[in-house]
């Protein structure tokens, strides 16, 4: 409708010819616009992707067409609204999901000790595209808030279907807001296990220079130009100090391992993962004895 088009501020079919353009509602004294944006995935990342409507003030309601440059009319007018722009929301809480299922996989793999080197990565990209969708949410709510008073007291505006579509996106807010704070907590568990691997490599130097400094002590003693060493008039000296060498390093390279394995696995057996499940255990007997 070229007509309409001509009544419309050009400012405002400006914005609505802008493909990414964020979720608004103008008033005019001769027409109402909303402009929705919505989510899309692409091989670069999460895109916005923007639709805009308009409402004159004899009840029609128009859809614009960036392709045509033109407003195209629906015949039933606003009631047909929320059928509309349905869609739009669907194809958002999707994605949303579909980024819950993505922090679901990285909890399993956390949890399971198996994060890979792109793991920070991937966790950078969630957290990244979730704050996005969280910023938009929370001003495309108000966005629709404003929208419903100005409408509400239209006949044919379909109240009780607006309130579900309006509900249907707070839980969107609600469930990206849930889904950041697990992606903190997520970093908060990366962060630990990080650090627990570093004090263990830490703490394993440390082991090794204390079976090294004394080796260096024993070789140096006994390089030393100086009478009445130990072993001096003993015909296996050399032997011996060679078998004492071999002993310590040894104990350096078996010895580790050992200490290991059993910190790891006996330790956490029988003070860890034993005891939590035999007090759920003793829980569950006496729940049923009540």
């Amino acid at each position: 409708m070229s007509d309409l088009r001509e009544v419309v501020d050009p400012l405002h079919i400006e914005d609505l010819n802008e493909k990414d353009h964020y979720s608004v509602f103008y008033t005019h004294k001769n027409y109402k616009i909303l402009i929705i944006r919505g989510f899309k995935i692409s091989k670069e990342g999460l895109e916005y992707r923007s639709r805009g409507f308009l409402f004159n003030n004899e009840g029609g309601f128009y859809h614009y067409n960036r392709g045509e440059k033109d407003f195209i009319q629906y015949e039933k007018g606003i009631s047909d609204f929320v059928s509309v722009v349905e869609p739009i929301y669907k194809q958002n809480t999707d994605i949303i999901d579909s980024f819950g299922d993505e922090i679901d996989e990285l909890e399993d793999i956390l949890f399971e000790r198996k994060s890979h080197r792109v793991f920070m990565d991937v966790w950078f990209d969630l957290k990244k595209d979730l704050s996005r969708i969280e910023r938009h949410y929370t001003r495309h709510i108000r966005v629709l808030k404003e929208f419903y008073k100005h409408f509400a007291k239209v006949e044919s505006f379909p109240e009780q279907e607006f309130h579900s579509l309006l509900e249907e996106v707070q839980l969107s807010l609600t469930n990206t807001t849930h889904f950041l704070a697990r992606l903190d907590a997520i970093h908060h568990y990366y962060s630990s296990i990080k650090n627990d691997r570093l004090n263990k490599n830490i703490f394993m130097l440390t082991l090794l220079s204390a079976v090294f400094l004394p080796l260096n002590l024993i070789v140096g003693f006994f390089g030393m130009n100086t009478p009445n060493l130990f072993l001096q008039n003993n015909p296996n000296g050399t032997q011996l100090v060679f078998i004492g060498l071999l002993t310590s390093l040894a104990i350096s390279i078996f010895g580790l391992p050992v200490v290991r394995f059993i910190d790891y696995y006996l330790l956490r057996f029988f003070l860890g993962k034993y005891d939590i499940y035999k007090k759920a255990s003793d829980k569950i007997n006496k729940a049923l004895k009540i």
